[in-house]
């Protein structure tokens, strides 16, 4: 059974926990809730979320921060990042993208603008990971067909290999029976080989 999407809401004050579950609570999504850039950290060390949504003013790493570390971490890279401020500023905008947000909202959150943005996020986030299944499938299709190619080529080399060996094994087995036959009708009466075909022999 396939999972659902996991949203991972980190702020510092619990009253924004009750409200985000309170606007999600018939969202079917997982929604994990927690205070502080070391517990999320804790709960994407277990999962990568579906989407990230940070509290700009926080005690320990604020938002701008822990965003631009998430961003450094190669499975985050495409995870979307929803930023929540009660700071509705351009500076404060400009700096969320600068660390690698994608979307703003500022406080108090409007429950149908979260859902709705939560909706497309997660659509983008599911189309990401089955682009990325997609790329891991065919990478591997591709390294599969390069190791039969290697393995065709050897055998080939192995069967050219052979083909000329045989060609002088029978260069050999001719010489040998030309031989047999010309000393079987060289042999004189006496029980001696006529030396003269003998050096005859040597251009065969």
């Amino acid at each position: 059974m396939k999972e659902r999407p996991l949203i991972l809401v980190v702020d510092d004050d619990p009253r924004a926990h009750k409200v985000m579950r309170a606007h999600l609570v018939r969202c079917p999504y997982t929604l994990v809730c927690v205070e502080s850039a070391m517990m999320a950290w804790a709960h994407i060390a277990r999962r990568i979320p579906d989407v990230v949504i940070l509290d700009v003013m926080m005690p320990d790493v604020d938002g701008f921060d822990l965003c631009a570390q998430l961003r450094e971490h190669p499975e985050m890279r495409h995870v979307p990042i929803v930023m929540v401020t009660a700071l509705d500023s351009r500076e404060c905008v400009l700096e969320g993208l600068r660390a690698g947000a994608d979307e703003f909202l500022v406080k108090p959150v409007h429950g149908a603008e979260l859902r709705a943005r939560l909706r497309n996020l997660v659509k983008v986030k599911a189309y990401h990971d089955l682009l990325a299944e997609q790329r891991a499938m065919a990478e591997a299709q591709l390294l599969s067909m390069r190791e039969l190619l290697l393995r065709a080529d050897k055998l080939a080399q192995l069967g050219t290999f052979t083909a000329s060996v045989g060609h002088e094994l029978n260069n050999i087995a001719s010489v040998l029976d030309a031989l047999v036959t010309l000393i079987d009708l060289e042999w004189t009466e006496d029980g001696e080989v006529d030396s003269v075909n003998l050096e005859g022999l040597k251009s065969v």
